[in-house]
């Protein structure tokens, strides 16, 4: 059985240099309905039997242009399981921070499950271990899951924890794949 991962194409959103931590949240929620820059997706000769995706529109986008580039008639099955971590300014200020400041504070804010995040670490964590038994109930389909970068750091962990083998990826880069194996 073979997983594939897939970090969504690039965002269309432009990065202010200088936030205040409401400014953060709403740039937050801008990227998450924001366009997505196309890029071609070797899929490395796998004939994929199934795919899912985040629910995100970024996803979805970045699914369907897959599958149609490679001529691939599969139904894309979108779900909030594969939904990235959401991100939250880990505190409350007027005062303006770098765009790269509020996203590592936001991811450690995360990772210690501090109360400023909409959700904590083993709430993501039960989400995967979710899509990833439904993925594995059908061992015989290799399955292309589209979805997030902080998402697929978890995702990763949890395959090697049930024994796949893969080639770890640090930080996925958009529309880049990955694949897990059993």
């Amino acid at each position: 059985m073979k997983i594939g991962l897939v970090r969504h194409f690039k965002v269309d959103c432009r990065k202010y240099k200088r936030m205040s931590s409401s400014d953060y949240n709403k740039w937050v929620e801008t990227y998450d309905i924001s366009p997505v820059i196309e890029n071609p997706v070797d899929l490395r000769g796998v004939q994929w039997s199934k795919c899912y995706a985040s629910d995100l529109p970024r996803a979805v986008t970045t699914a369907e242009t897959i599958l149609k580039a490679n001529n691939l008639d599969l139904d894309i099955i979108k779900t909030e399981f594969l939904r990235e971590i959401p991100a939250s300014a880990a505190f409350r200020t007027s005062y303006k921070f770098s765009h790269n400041f509020w996203s590592i504070s936001s991811r450690v804010a995360w990772l210690i499950s501090h109360k400023s995040q909409p959700e904590r670490r083993t709430d993501t964590l039960n989400r995967v271990k979710k899509i990833l038994d439904e993925v594995e109930k059908e061992s015989d389909k290799d399955t292309l899951l589209v979805c997030h970068a902080m998402i697929i750091q978890t995702l990763q962990q949890e395959l090697k924890r049930r024994g796949f083998k893969g080639k770890y990826i640090r930080f996925a880069k958009n529309g880049q794949l990955c694949v897990w194996e059993k």
